[in-house]
């Protein structure tokens, strides 16, 4: 289970003392009374991708998020859609999606200032316009700093708001996994799993 919108791959920039939320229906339950649907509530359209870059097995994540929902009186329809129209659609705020990413740069800056800046509102990434002041000043700060201690520090406490303020379900980190010969070294596997192969050399 995941709980900030960035990976364990980043080091020291994972921010790991956020809190997790844990599965709790019968709490589910109270507050979703509390905001007054003690019955629930349905003519919830959950958009799912076909498949897409970096996607793990969406149909089958989207129905069993789907049946955990249900689970607590909110009937969602999963809604299907071909890669391209999906990222389209998604960009102009849905009532419930699913996405993957990861940063092909290596910098969290890709991931926390596309999805969860005030300034990347629809048609942008930051599809469930979330909005929180005080993240964006640190995510603003942090793009006109080089120092990357401070920058760590920013970065540390936006995905403490982030968390605290779960405008995401945050699910899992994917894993990659490569099979290579002991022959082979030097090669290294970067965050976004592209094959560095730079370095690379192979034992005779």
């Amino acid at each position: 289970m995941s709980s900030t919108p960035l990976s364990p791959i980043y080091g020291e920039v994972y921010n790991s003392d956020v809190r997790k939320y844990p599965y709790d229906p019968a709490k589910a339950k109270a507050m979703l009374a509390e905001a007054g649907y003690p019955d629930g509530f349905g003519n919830c359209e959950f958009m799912v991708p076909e498949s897409g870059s970096g996607m793990q097995s969406p149909v089958e994540m989207g129905t069993y998020i789907q049946a955990n929902l249900a689970a607590v009186g909110i009937n969602c329809q999963i809604k299907t859609m071909e890669w391209g129209a999906y990222l389209e659609a998604y960009r102009n705020s849905p009532q419930m999606a699913e996405m993957s990413w990861n940063a092909p740069t290596g910098d969290p800056d890709y991931v926390l200032n596309r999805l969860f800046n005030t300034a990347a509102h629809p048609p942008a990434w930051n599809a469930g316009w979330y909005s929180n002041a005080e993240v964006d000043e640190l995510l603003n700060k942090a793009q006109l700093i080089s120092d990357e201690a401070v920058r760590r520090d920013l970065y540390l406490k936006a995905q403490a708001l982030i968390a605290e303020d779960a405008p995401w379900l945050f699910v899992n980190h994917g894993s990659q996994i490569v099979v290579h010969s002991a022959k082979l070294k030097g090669f290294l596997l970067s965050p976004n799993f592209d094959f560095m192969v730079e370095n690379a050399t192979l034992e005779e």
